[in-house]
């Protein structure tokens, strides 16, 4: 398989890169490989180490952490909305309360 000459790197600047970003598929950490080049063994190339191949696309961490975040707060609202779907999701369901419940915490 012909490597894209756009993905392969010098070393540290490889490293750095595997650092920094994480595979657009899966979001998994990324890993140097060398391409095998006897014209060039310097050279690396970035693969994904859970998808075991080359990832169509690379994101930042710092990309995929605050798409973590939106989804926690996406999926929040969803289960305020539909309660019923808690337990699908691996919620516990909070019971309804009654009205003289709600007075009584309130001081009521």
């Amino acid at each position: 398989m012909k490597i894209p000459d756009h993905l392969i790197k010098p070393y540290p600047i490889a490293k750095r890169f595997t650092d920094t970003h994480r595979c657009s598929r899966c979001w998994g950490r990324l890993i140097v490989v060398n391409p095998g080049s006897r014209a060039r063994p310097d050279l690396r190339h970035v693969w994904c180490g859970d998808c075991k191949e080359e990832t169509p696309g690379f994101v930042t961490y710092e990309w995929i952490e605050s798409k973590k975040t939106e989804q926690r707060f996406e999926e929040n609202e969803v289960l305020r909305n539909y309660p019923e779907l808690a337990e699908s999701l691996g919620r516990p369901r909070k019971p309804k309360r009654s009205e003289e419940e709600i007075k009584r915490d309130l001081g009521y």
